[in-house]
């Protein structure tokens, strides 16, 4: 989900309750409407890793870190997608799994590196 609409749908999977099996990988561009997907975001994670997605017009880490703590959350964050994933899998517990949401230009290039990572398919 990149939009508050998205996050709500995604909230009818992923009971609150269940938040400490979910660790996320988020990333933005700077033009969304970010406050309403962080208010719906936050409520569905343990812990959150922040990075920027590539090209021009993204939020910084900085950004999204002041965001997610105004709201109850601290995050770690990178600049380098790949440094943030590097971080959440490191982070991420035996239990838990790793969604990635934000910005479809991250959502792509996480895909590709978590599987280059994991030497997987999904």
């Amino acid at each position: 989900g990149h939009n508050a609409h998205g996050i709500r749908a995604v909230k009818q999977i992923l009971p609150p309750e269940d938040k400490d099996k979910r660790f996320l990988l988020l990333g933005m561009r700077a033009d969304k409407d970010y406050s309403d997907v962080l208010d719906e975001m936050v409520p569905l994670f343990s812990q959150v890793v922040v990075t920027q997605p590539t090209g021009d017009g993204v939020m910084p880490v900085a950004t999204l870190q002041e965001e997610l703590e105004k709201r109850g959350m601290e995050a770690i964050g990178h600049e380098d997608y790949k440094e943030a994933i590097g971080l959440a899998l490191d982070k991420l517990g035996e239990e838990q799994q790793l969604f990635i949401m934000g910005s479809f230009y991250l959502i792509g290039l996480a895909k590709e590196e978590v599987l280059r990572r994991l030497g997987g398919t999904l």
